[in-house]
Parts: structure tokens; C-alpha cells; sequence
């Protein structure tokens, strides 16, 4: 079993960081990657897709804040489920947007989703930075003799407190 948590260590480093290491021989964050903007048409499509949930003949969704918050939650976790990109910084500075996304979508606001998504482009951009810088200075700090565990599930483990 002991012998089995470094294996894993490494099956886990190697997969997430070798995939990547051929493509990106030094990898800077701040250069990748670029910030997606919203277009005219996206704003429109949220306001017309708003509108014709909300005056379905077969079942109208009431879009309030109750809605507006399970959006914003199963936002998150799409684009992080396992609670490893983004920070309690993050999370703390998006929640402003928990029960506006209702009145933002109606209004055709996508700022704050792309905004979201954004700064999880940068998060993962930076893990992918220190994965592949890290393999590069290679594997000799490595300590397998301790014993260590990885929490599999992470949906609700809370969010890291910074990067490191």
C-alpha cells in the first residue's frame, strides 16, 4: 500500500504535466491565455434564450435569484469540480455575482461569466506553468518515503487558500 501512493504520485505528476511538456518547452503564464470577450451576438442570444424560458408555453422557468445562485454554483463546478484551480480569493470575489446572474442574463450581461472563465484560463495556465517547470527541475526533491494521501473527491472540499 505504502508503495502504491507514490506511484500514484507520479502516474498523477507525469499524466497531467508529460502530456503537455512536449508542446510547451517554458511556459509563462501571462502569456496564455488570451482573455475571451463577449460579442454582440452572445448577448443577444442570452437575452432571447431568458426570454423564451421564461414565457415557455409548456413550462415557465422562473429565473430569480433561487435559480440565479444554483446557475452560479454548477458554473463553478463545470469549470472546476475538483476544487483545485481556483482560490477562496476567487471564489470570495465572484460570489458578488451569485444573485445577479438572473438579471444579467435578461439583460444580455455576460461580462461576469466571461470574466469567470477567464480568470480559470489564467489558473490553469499557471498550474500547467508550475507542473512543467517543476518536471523540469526534475524529480531529485522528491520525498516518497513520506506518507501522503490525494483526496479524490474534492465537490465539497473547500477552495484552496492561494496557489501554492
Amino acid at each position: 500500500m505504502n508503495i502504491l501512493r507514490p506511484t500514484i504520485h507520479i502516474t498523477l505528476l507525469l499524466a497531467l504535466a508529460l502530456g503537455y511538456a512536449s508542446a510547451w518547452s517554458r511556459v509563462d503564464p501571462a502569456e496564455y491565455p488570451q482573455s475571451l470577450v463577449p460579442e454582440e451576438t452572445h448577448a443577444d442570444t442570452a437575452n432571447e434564450v431568458t426570454k423564451r424560458l421564461t414565457r415557455s408555453h409548456y413550462r415557465k422557468v422562473l429565473f430569480d435569484d433561487t435559480l440565479s445562485s444554483k446557475v452560479f454554483d454548477r458554473y463553478l463546478a463545470v469549470l472546476d469540480p475538483a476544487r483545485v484551480y481556483f482560490t477562496a480569493a476567487d471564489i470570495d470575489e465572484f460570489e458578488r455575482y451569485r444573485h445577479q446572474i438572473d438579471d444579467l442574463l435578461r439583460d444580455g450581461e455576460l461580462g461576469p461569466a466571461y470574466r469567470i472563465y477567464n480568470r480559470y484560463q489564467v489558473r490553469l495556465a499557471e498550474q500547467l506553468a508550475y507542473m512543467v517547470n517543476h518536471l523540469e527541475s526534475g524529480l531529485d526533491d522528491m520525498d516518497f518515503g513520506i506518507l501522503d494521501e490525494i483526496e479524490i473527491d474534492r465537490r465539497e472540499a473547500a477552495w484552496p487558500a492561494d496557489r501554492t
